[in-house]
Parts: C-alpha cells; structure tokens; sequence
C-alpha cells in the first residue's frame, strides 16, 4: 500500500488515526466537544465537513446513524460502488471528494472501477485495447495508453511518493501487456483467455489511478487485483453455480485487504470461454453484483453520467422523466431490452439476491438517482397468479391492501420504455405447408450452432419470424449484403435456413419495448400501441409480449424509431405527469 502523506488538517495522521479507530473515546475527549456533523482533530480543531464535502449534508442522516463512526461505535455499514469508465475518466477528483469520502465516513466502501475513457466509449481504454491483438502498430498504441495515464496521475495528485509508485506500476503493467502481443504476433493467433488479460490492463491502470487519488486525499486506499481469482476448468458450464463458487471467491479476496476503501478490478480471472465471448462488456457490473452478494453489502451503487432509470431515453423523447424506483424485474427487462444502465447478468443476479440497487449521477451526487428495490413479500405473492389482478378469487377476501394496491395499480401502464438499434428480422417460410414439428426445433438449432442469440420471436404453423442484432448497422442501399458481409455468423446461419425454407431478411429495423409490473393489471396496452403507431402511419413489422407479461414489444423501421417512441411516451405515460 502507498504510504499516506498529509496535505491538510483533514489527512494528518492523527486525524486518519482518530477517523479509522471505532473507539475513539480518546480522541473526542480531547477535543472538547463532539458535533456528529463534523470532522473532529485530536488538536482541539473542529472541521466542519460541509468544507471538505460539498455534498455532505445531503448524504447523511441529520440524526446521527448507530452505525456512524463519528458517535464512537464501530462501523457496519457496507456499501459497493461501481464507476463507469468515462466518469472515471472525466471526473476522478469529483468521484473522490463528492461521493467516495462522504459514505466512508459511515461506513466501509468497495470501488469497482471500469477502465478509463475520453469523451465516449469508443474512444476508452477498452475499445483501443481490443484492437491491440490485430495492430501492426501494438506498441505505439500501448506507449499511448502509457503516457495518457502517466500525465492523469500528474494530473489529478499532488504527493510525490504516491505519484512515483502509481508510474512505476503503470509502467509494469504495460510491459507485460506489451510481453504478451509480442508473443501474440510471433505466433500469429489469440485465445479469448489472452484477450481478456489484454483488454483487462485498463481496468488495472483505472483501479491504480483512482486508489492513488484516494490516499492523495488521505483515505486508507487499496488497490486490488482480482485477475488471479477465477480459475475453472476449460469444459466447466456457466451456471448459477458457477456464480455462486465465482462471488464467493472474488468475496474472499477483497476481505484479505485492511483498507477503508479497497479499489477492485472488475476483471475477475480465467473462465471458460473466455470472459468476453461469454459475459461481454459489462463483465465489471457483474463482478459489483457477486462483491455485493458474498460482502453482505447493504446495496450496489452504480454510479453513471444520468439520473438514473426513465420513462425513456431523454437524448430521443424530450419529455421522459427520471424513475425515483422500480421493481428489479422491471430494471431487468428494460437492462436487456436496450438499456444500458446496468448489465444483464448483474440484474439478473441482482434480482436472485434480493440486492438492492441504487443508480445515481456523479455528476449530482445529492440527487434521488433510481433505487432498484428488492421484492417485497406483497409482489412476490402476487406473482403466484398470472393473473392475479383479475383472479380475485385467488386471493385471502380479507387481505385489503393486496386488493386497494391492484386496483390503485390497474389505473396506469408500462413504467418505461426502451429501445434496441441495428436490428435484423429474419423470416423463415417454410417450403412445406403442413405443420413439421421439427421445423422450428430445426432453425433454433442452426442459431445456436452460430451462436446467434435471439431477442423476439414470433410464429405461426409455417413461418418463424425472429428478431436479431446485427453487430453493425447497414449503411449502404443494400443494407442485408452489407450486414451479411460483415457478420460471418449470420453469413453461415442464413446459408443454413435457407436449407430449411425460403429466408427473408429485414435489415435497418429497431425493436421498441414497453416494460412495466403494473401491466399485469392493466388491458389494452398493446391496443393503444396499435392504435397510436397506426393512425401516425408508422407500420409495425412484427409485435411479441413476454411470457412474464410485463413487457411488450414490437418491431418497427429504424428511421422512424424516434418519432414512435415521443408518440407513444405522450399517450401511454400521461399518469407520469
């Protein structure tokens, strides 16, 4: 660990000593007087917090918490917070001061960070990293990323002995990455695992910035790697399992360190697969998830660059307005139907876990943000009808508050809306007009063989229509060869369905997907869709609804996606007003 240096009242030793010992009888008696909203020095100095933490006061009780360290008991409460990579990357100090420090003084707090980036994601670490492999031009590249983080840590921290550590490890770090392409390009191949360790190296030069500006403000910091944690076997299945053994193991890990404030990579080891093929980019969402599930966090906090959930995205529809809560199962839906909030997998474990999550803004960290609140044993007992909302009998005639909160809620509609881009529609008539069992098994087979995931469905006795993302939207008037060129995967599955019926392909389409629990209770949503996108002249190419029934969706051409989606938000969410 790097040695603390003090700069201020603030980080002196004795000041660190006082704020790290849960007894701190000592100290506060030789201070005179304890004020539970302030800093107190052993020197008879009182600081006031608010100097220090602009956002202090909205971040704690005016009451002081038993678990608070300030009223002398011993710290309990846990929280893990997750940062993304271009707020990293555009705010370390804000992240520090605002919303760091402030909840360490209640408490224990694990950073998972995501690697640094620019302006946008395409211009990040990552982005640049997973090019390395294929560059003639590898090592100027690293040299870049080198340098760029290099001047970050001039940047952003003032002691000398912080800053000549942090260089030396950002140094090392980017030789063995430079180490493994060499080795890469003599042999002329890559396996996902040697990937993953490529692209990881942002992460591990994120996590060294952001634990060095901690303990640049005096906070007991730590880096840590968990790139050694995950070994499983080659032919090991990824099942829930597998998730479990994998939480506990990362757990394991971050307990070991001492710090107030471990800074964790959200880069997690080997698994079978590779971690990119299998999990994708969000892999640092998912390992916040698994910290939380085996620290016994009391909630995940994901920290972006908006105010958490809408009713829509605000950059398409003006008028969407930010979600203070919603159920898990709905933050799931929305997460997979194009949301980019947080990842699939870590809702999905999430919502096993009954962990609590909170979205919220960096750049306003007083602000409400989103809570994604764990089921209560009201809605889990609503779920055991399908439909509950209109089966009364179901339920106990004395239970009121079941049936005045189903009637309450059958009065509105979805909770929001999302959208996913690049969208394929692949029909599949078949050649045959009776109905073949197999014909369906059949094509589902082929997907899965080019592993083409499928994101609706729909079917009748002889065609099956589906739903695809392309990895790279169309752009040329022959849109279909232009994404057939680029996706060899879809090249090879195409060539296949056609051996199994006559193949049309619908490039340039986007999928719209109204999501919302009170949707159970509510008829005639997907009536209303019908109606306002029809009397607008906006064609709908393919509509489907999820077995949960919280969510309906439907297919229309990309170029009018947006003006579907304002037309929609005015007519189905006038109740948000």
């Amino acid at each position: 660990m790097i040695p603390h240096e003090p700069s201020s009242p603030l980080a002196s030793k004795d000041c660190i000593k006082a704020y790290g010992d849960p007894h701190m009888s000592e100290y506060l008696k030789a201070a005179g007087t304890f004020d539970p909203r302030s800093i107190v020095d052993p020197q008879n100095r009182t600081l006031t917090a608010k100097k220090f933490f602009p956002t202090f006061n909205a971040m704690i009780p005016t009451t002081p918490s038993s678990n608070n360290p300030l009223t002398g008991t011993e710290r309990s409460r846990l929280v893990v917070q997750k940062f993304g990579g271009t707020s990293i990357g555009k705010f370390p100090l804000q992240i520090v001061r605002d919303v760091i420090m402030p909840n360490s003084i209640e408490g224990k707090v694990v950073v998972v960070c995501s690697a640094r980036s620019g302006t946008s994601k395409p211009e990040g670490t990552t982005e640049r990293s997973a090019m390395l492999p294929q560059s003639s031009q590898y090592k100027v590249l690293v040299e870049c990323l080198r340098k760029e983080h290099v001047l970050a840590v001039h940047e952003y921290i003032k002691s000398p002995a912080i800053s000549r550590c942090l260089v030396q490890g950002i140094i090392d770090d980017c030789t063995q990455v430079l180490d493994i392409l060499d080795s890469v390009h003599l042999i002329g191949a890559i396996s996902p695992d040697t990937l993953d360790r490529v692209i990881s190296a942002g992460e591990k030069l994120a996590c060294r910035l952001m634990s060095g500006v901690l303990q640049d403000h005096g906070v007991s910091s730590e880096y840590v790697d968990l790139s050694q944690v995950a070994v499983f076997p080659t032919d090991r299945i990824i099942d829930q399992a597998f998730y479990d053994e994998l939480s506990a193991a990362v757990g394991c890990a971050v307990r070991a360190s001492k710090a107030d404030v471990p800074v964790v990579t959200g880069y997690f080891g080997r698994i079978p697969g590779g971690l990119l093929c299998r999990i994708g980019r969000g892999y640092t969402d998912l390992c916040a998830a698994l910290l939380t599930m085996a620290l016994g966090a009391e909630e995940l906090q994901v920290w972006k660059e908006v105010e958490g959930f809408y009713t829509a995205d605000p950059r398409r529809v003006p008028s969407a307005k930010p979600l203070p809560s919603i159920s898990p199962h709905e933050a799931a839906e929305l997460t997979f139907n194009g949301s980019e909030i947080i990842h699939f997998l870590a809702m999905g474990q999430a919502v096993r876990s009954r962990i609590p999550i909170r979205v919220k803004n960096v750049m306003n960290p007083s602000g409400v943000g989103t809570l994604i609140r764990p089921e209560s044993s009201v809605s889990a007992k609503a779920k055991v009808s399908d439909n509950w909302c209109r089966s009364f009998d179901y339920l106990h005639r004395d239970d009121s508050s079941v049936l005045d909160c189903c009637r309450a809620r059958s009065k509105k509609g979805p909770a929001a809306m999302t959208s996913k881009h690049n969208i394929l529609v692949v029909n599949v008539l078949s050649q045959e007009r009776s109905l073949r069992p197999s014909f369906f098994m059949n094509i589902i087979a082929v997907l899965g063989r080019w592993e083409l995931p499928i994101d609706l469905v729909c079917t009748s006795q002889v065609q099956m229509s589906m739903v695809i993302q392309s990895k790279t939207p169309s752009t040329t008037s022959d849109g279909v060869e232009n994404d057939l060129c680029r996706n060899a995967e879809l090249v090879g599955a195409i060539e296949q369905l056609r051996e199994l019926g006559t193949v049309n392909v619908l490039p340039d389409m986007a999928v719209i997907s109204l999501v919302g629990q009170d949707m159970r209770c509510h008829s005639g949503t997907a009536g209303r869709v019908f109606t306002v996108l029809g009397d607008n002249d906006i064609n709908i190419e393919m509509i489907a609804q999820g077995a949960s029934e919280i969510s309906i969706s439907c297919v229309v051409a990309e170029n009018v996606v947006d003006r579907a989606m304002n037309l929609l938000h005015e007519s189905l969410f006038a109740w948000q007003a």
